[in-house]
């Protein structure tokens, strides 16, 4: 939810949406939704898709180097 607020805001911002900072959450919540869900509902369906395991991690890596320079542009 935070990170969608904080997209939001980044996003009216036009100078913001050229920075890592958006990028990095962006790709980071496609990244981390998109594999729990496509797991969720492969599991859901009887295929397993063990290669969206390893994605989940990278998605929740981006969003914490997002924010981590969104601090760091703050200060």
């Amino acid at each position: 939810m935070y990170h969608a607020i904080l997209l939001v805001a980044l996003g009216l911002n036009p100078e913001y949406v050229t920075m890592p900072i958006y990028w990095c959450f962006t790709i980071g919540i496609v990244l981390f939704s998109f594999s729990i869900y496509g797991l969720i509902l492969s599991d859901a369906r009887g295929k397993k898709l063990k290669f969206l395991g390893p994605i989940t991690p990278l998605g929740g890596l981006l969003l914490v180097t997002g924010w981590l320079l969104l601090c760091i542009a703050a200060f």
